[in-house]
């Protein structure tokens, strides 16, 4: 049985008010994503500290097959065209907050804007036994022994404060006393430039450079997210066999017939914001683009379509099957979609 995996973060709502306030045709578009569907099989992929990031962590077990923990950060620094470097990489963001301390989003900087804030963190970070590393318009961070923490991805915090100790996770408490107390000591720091617009920063995605062994039974993914692009690209698939999901009707001509994957951003950002109205509005994009795809998948000799709706902690996966719209078998078979109230709740506990 060949599949196409198609994950969705950012379809699980996470509350009864929230389901009331989406109109019906938006209903009726979510209803196409699970077309044909039966029951749904539900995970519970993520902690605390990784809420907002379940699409992730699908992706880097379904691709990579690794048993450690996720890491972001190495493989957006080697996507972007950064050398392979032993020991750990994180990334730094700086932030551009508002009043009241929400994420507003990653604050745009001149070039000399760069070097006052690279002069600034450096020595601050080679005392904690980092190295500040600047890519273009980005920063990254390298560091020889493990930082001893997991954190939450930097793009869970847009329309919220900068966590605390929920935002950090380790063994050992201490680690995370220290983190905490670095990440004021770097914000004191960069706030005291008096740059406007940088209020704040965050260290996420840490781990490794490694490859993948056996390679991945994937054959092609579409994405955006350069963190899973590089996954790919260590799980053995080749990277003219991997694209931008935006705009795609297809996976790339080279790639062999086989599994795919694509990861869908329609939603993620109004999400993880809050935003239902601009939820609705991504919703007719994203049920035409994954239907298309659906189509394309088919046609590649796909046999299944696994449909994984996101949320911050869970995953509700709906397994189609992929027929031939004009077949006899396609046209005699019943057309089940499953309630859209009886699971798009998250039903997170506690919430």
């Amino acid at each position: 049985m060949t599949q196409a995996y198609f994950i969705v973060p950012g379809l699980l709502v996470p509350n009864r008010n929230v389901l009331k306030a989406i109109p019906p045709e938006a209903i009726a578009c979510v209803e196409k994503l699970t077309q044909g569907a039966e029951d749904w099989t539900e995970q519970t992929l993520a902690e605390s500290h990784q809420t907002g990031s379940a699409h992730l962590i699908w992706c880097w077990r379904v691709l990579t097959r690794s048993r450690e923990a996720m890491a972001t950060a190495p493989y957006r620094w080697v996507t972007q065209g950064g050398p392979r470097l032993s020991g750990q990489i994180w990334r730094l963001t700086l932030l551009h907050c508002d009043k009241n301390g929400g994420v507003l989003g990653k604050t745009s900087l001149t070039e000399a804007q760069q070097d006052r804030v690279y002069s600034v963190l450096y020595p601050l970070f080679q005392k904690e036994g980092f190295t500040l590393q600047r890519w273009d318009a980005d920063f990254y961070l390298s560091r020889k022994t493990p930082w001893q923490v997991s954190v939450r991805e930097v793009e869970t915090l847009l329309g919220h404060p900068i966590p605390s100790e929920e935002g950090f996770f380790s063994d050992k408490a201490e680690n995370v006393t220290n983190a905490l107390t670095l990440l004021g000591t770097l914000t004191q720091a960069i706030q005291g430039l008096g740059i406007a617009g940088l209020e704040g920063l965050w260290i996420d995605g840490g781990g490794p450079i490694q490859d993948f062994y056996p390679p991945t039974q994937i054959r092609s993914v579409l994405s955006d997210d350069a963190a899973v692009l590089g996954w790919a690209d260590a799980a053995g698939i080749l990277n003219h066999r991997v694209g931008k999901i935006t705009g795609a009707l297809s996976w790339p001509s080279d790639a062999p017939r086989g599994a795919v994957l694509a990861l869908f951003p329609n939603l993620y950002k109004a999400w993880i914001q809050g935003d239902w109205d601009a939820w609705n509005r991504a919703l007719p994009t994203l049920a035409e683009q994954l239907i298309t795809l659906k189509e394309a998948a088919r046609l590649r000799g796909c046999d299944e379509a696994l449909i994984v709706a996101c949320g911050g902690k869970k995953t509700k996966t709906f397994t189609v099957k992929l027929t031939n719209p004009k077949s006899l078998l396609s046209r005699f078979r019943p057309q089940k979609t499953p309630d859209v109230n009886a699971w798009i709740i998250e039903e997170v506990p506690g919430q």
